[in-house]
């Protein structure tokens, strides 16, 4: 992925040695600043970006029984796709399939030879990840043949899924519940976004916690990653004492009982 934890790994950017334990904070827009939430264990989930390449025949717009049409077949893809979750994992299990690139052509009047989708898959478990990619795959095999073109499927592996561990996310339930107070503390969910976190937190212990930052009487309403993004800064005061505490309370009982929580 295009995040620095797993090159920060790779380049010895730490004595691991030395490390007992991560800890992190993320932005959370859906609550107000002073609110936090920490997942008791899942907290991410792990993410493969796939590609598909479809290769017809191009033409122009008036005679398409003259063509293969890319378009046409990466259309009804782009459909089956959607039922591989719905129909193939028990309801129970999380996962999500999204195409957000379909690129092909060049003209309003012209069938392009060449049609290209790019997409992400969001997995909690590798079997899961393993199943959707299979049938992804034989999806892609069947377009292939009815509509008589060549198709390639890729997939590229990502961030792993992101787990806090259950006793250092109940040891910073408490240093926040002890500093916000309780009804500022909400028990985290699996949630499908990525993160490259979990690269630490697979080598080390970790957690991860999510800062609430938004006011609405303010403005600041926007979710992440949207260019109107902003946030109460009062979160940022919030996380440095959360964290100092957290930290400070960590280290003392490391250095007094030899070791981790």
């Amino acid at each position: 992925g295009g995040g620095g934890a797993k090159i920060m790994l790779e380049s010895g950017a730490f004595d691991a040695d030395r490390v007992e334990a991560v800890f992190a904070g993320h932005m959370y827009p859906e609550f107000p600043a002073g609110h936090v939430e920490i997942a008791p264990e899942v907290v991410n989930a792990a993410v493969s970006r796939i590609v598909i390449r479809l290769k017809g025949k191009g033409g122009h717009g008036a005679h398409p029984h003259q063509t293969q049409d890319p378009i046409v077949a990466g259309a009804h893809l782009v459909t089956q796709l959607q039922t591989i979750i719905s129909r193939n994992l028990p309801a129970f299990e999380n996962a999500v399939l999204t195409i957000g690139r379909f690129q092909a052509g060049t003209a309003s009047n012209i069938i392009p030879g060449e049609a290209l989708l790019e997409g992400t898959l969001r997995t909690l478990k590798p079997s899961v990840c393993q199943l959707i990619s299979e049938r992804t795959d034989a999806l892609v095999r069947g377009v292939e043949t009815a509509f008589d073109l060549s198709a390639s499927f890729e997939a590229f592996e990502g961030y792993p899924v992101l787990t806090n561990h259950p006793e250092l996310a109940e040891y910073m339930m408490s240093c926040a519940d002890g500093l916000l107070g309780a009804d500022a503390v909400h028990r985290g969910y699996p949630r499908m976004g990525a993160e490259d976190f979990s690269y630490f937190s697979e080598k080390w212990g970790g957690v991860m916690v999510g800062l609430g930052c938004h006011d609405s009487r303010k403005g600041f309403q926007h979710g992440l990653h949207s260019p109107h993004f902003d946030i109460d800064e009062n979160v940022l005061d919030v996380g440095t004492r959360l964290f100092g505490n957290a930290l400070m309370h960590y280290a003392e009982r490391s250095c007094r009982t030899g070791a981790d929580l």
